[in-house]
């Protein structure tokens, strides 16, 4: 290898920002963001490495020898000129290429339809900013107070949910009310998403766009977040994933405390238990470890992996075909995606059960129409 090139000292861009591995399959990937167009680029670990290192003070030699220890295994001269090429090829590097115009950064097309699609209702970054700023520190000095109080009323509330399934069924008799009940309840998933935002924003990310989007029969909101991957800390990840779930519970309490305040038979207090049964509902929901859900981010991020479920579903293929490859995994992975497995399928029976348990608790008489079909179908014979 020539003297040349081992004294070279190259520098990575400085606004390149490098996010901390997660374990995808049976290899770490590390996210870099180009901080002038947004493009996510993907690393492996060895690129990684090399890349954290150009500082413009470490020579090719002592990142080489460097990486010779990490790795046991050296960089030969056209193993460096690969890596090189790579790494200037996405502009990552000082270069004269560098100082001109920033490439433009890569849209991705959107399609809708009348079976799936999305809705884009508004731009909230700037707005989250400015909330961030205003509030972000008393929710330092308030999250605490906040999540007890928040435990409190789901202790309360749950003490009372046979009262309250009872009361939500009268709801059935007064249709006026269930505009009024979904109004709020979508009024709620919007703060939810919100909610996700506002945490994004505070641990450094962005919010771009707040919207509906549809696959039918299922209708949601949704509110896109950008920078999460590139966060340091796990738990400024797993927090941003559960913020709407806090939201969503802290959104109960008025209303719990309405509930409790109004005489039974009151019409408003019909409407506020049907509403809050919902709502705990939808937090159940998205508990569950089933992407898209925040349950399902919540876990990876507390497991550093990246693509749980597609990662357990290629593993377990490899498994049961008794596949070379299943044995590259680390033991931490393959205990991950397993585990996964088991939870996926206990939480899908869950999710099972619990579309069932609406029809049974609160349609009036849910038996009778059973026993009508049943009947009707017996005589028909």
């Amino acid at each position: 290898m020539t003297a040349a090139l081992l004294e070279q000292c190259p520098v990575r861009r400085p606004d390149l920002q490098l996010a901390p591995g997660v374990l995808r399959d049976a290899a770490m990937v590390y996210v870099v963001k180009d901080g002038r167009s947004g493009n996510l680029y993907e690393v492996g670990a060895r690129e990684h490495f090399v890349l954290a290192r150009l500082d413009g003070a470490a020579t090719l030699e002592e990142i080489g020898a460097a990486y010779a220890q990490h790795f046991d295994r050296r960089l030969n001269e056209r193993s460096w000129q690969q890596l090189l090429g790579l790494l200037g090829s996405r502009d990552m590097l000082v270069t004269g290429r560098s100082a001109g115009q920033a490439p433009a950064s890569r849209q991705r097309a959107r399609t809708s339809g009348v079976l799936s699609g999305q809705m884009v209702m508004g731009h909230p970054s700037a707005t989250l900013h400015a909330l961030n700023r205003r509030l972000g520190p008393l929710l330092r000095w308030a999250l605490v107070p906040l999540v007890i109080g928040v435990g409190a009323a789901q202790v309360v509330l749950l003490s009372h949910l046979a009262e309250l399934i009872s009361e939500s069924r009268l709801v059935y008799g007064q249709p006026e009310l269930v505009p009024i009940v979904f109004g709020l309840l979508w009024f709620g998933m919007l703060l939810h998403e919100l909610g996700h935002g506002l945490s994004a924003v505070h641990f450094g990310g962005d919010a771009t766009e707040v919207g509906l989007r549809w696959r039918l029969p299922i209708i949601g909101l949704y509110c896109t977040v950008e920078g999460v991957p590139l966060f340091q800390r796990r738990w400024h990840r797993i927090a941003t994933a559960g913020s709407g779930l806090l939201v969503d519970l802290a959104f109960e309490v008025p209303f719990i405390v309405l509930w409790l305040v109004l005489p039974a038979g009151d019409v408003t207090r019909t409407a506020t238990a049907a509403l809050l049964l919902l709502t705990t509902g939808r937090v159940l929901y998205n508990l569950l470890p089933l992407p898209p859900l925040d349950g399902y981010l919540m876990l990876g991020y507390a497991l550093n992996i990246s693509r749980l479920a597609t990662g357990s579903r290629i593993y377990l293929g490899l498994l049961v075909r008794r596949r070379a490859a299943r044995r590259d995994y680390p033991r931490r992975a393959a205990a991950a995606y397993i585990g996964y497995f088991t939870l996926f399928s206990l939480a899908g029976l869950a999710a099972a059960a619990a579309m069932c348990w609406p029809i049974l608790l609160w349609l009036p008489a849910p038996y009778d129409w059973l026993a009508f079909w049943t009947e009707r179908l017996t005589h028909h014979g």
